[in-house]
């Protein structure tokens, strides 16, 4: 009986606790901050529950917020790729040019794969001017 009781009074607690509860939790399309002379606020764009509030000195809309975070990163490197490739011409019927405008060859190489995703083709590039036949894939 006593652990009957027990179980009730915190069934009943948690019952009328919970109704006091409240969270924000929305999604939302963007936000950000905005200042000016007379201050600053914040705004989210895209919200779906908002309460207006309305008093002397004019009215707002509080609602669900962006959270404001600044995050550095470091010790990243980053490698950047310069490379001019042209196909030409498009469309065709026996086969493309494939022109590089690179100094480097040793490391390119040209693939071609069907619609299906299927390879047929892989060969390295040894020239800048690279002529591709496609005549037997058809």
């Amino acid at each position: 009986m006593k652990k009957n009781k027990t179980y009730f009074a915190a069934a009943a607690f948690l019952v009328v606790t919970s109704f006091g509860i409240r969270a924000q939790n929305n999604t939302t399309a963007g936000g950000g901050d905005a200042t000016g002379s007379g201050g600053s606020a914040s705004y989210s764009i895209g919200q779906v529950d908002y309460i207006v509030q309305t008093g002397a000195g004019g009215t707002a809309n509080q609602g669900v917020q962006q959270p404001y975070e600044i995050l550095t990163l470091g010790g990243l490197s980053e490698t950047s790729i310069q490379l001019e490739a042209v196909v030409f011409p498009n469309p065709t019927t026996s086969g493309i040019m494939l022109s590089i405008k690179e100094t480097d060859l040793s490391q390119l190489s040209y693939t071609v794969y069907s619609v299906e995703g299927k390879l047929l083709d892989k060969k390295n590039i040894t020239n800048q001017q690279t002529q591709i036949d496609l005549k037997n894939f058809a």
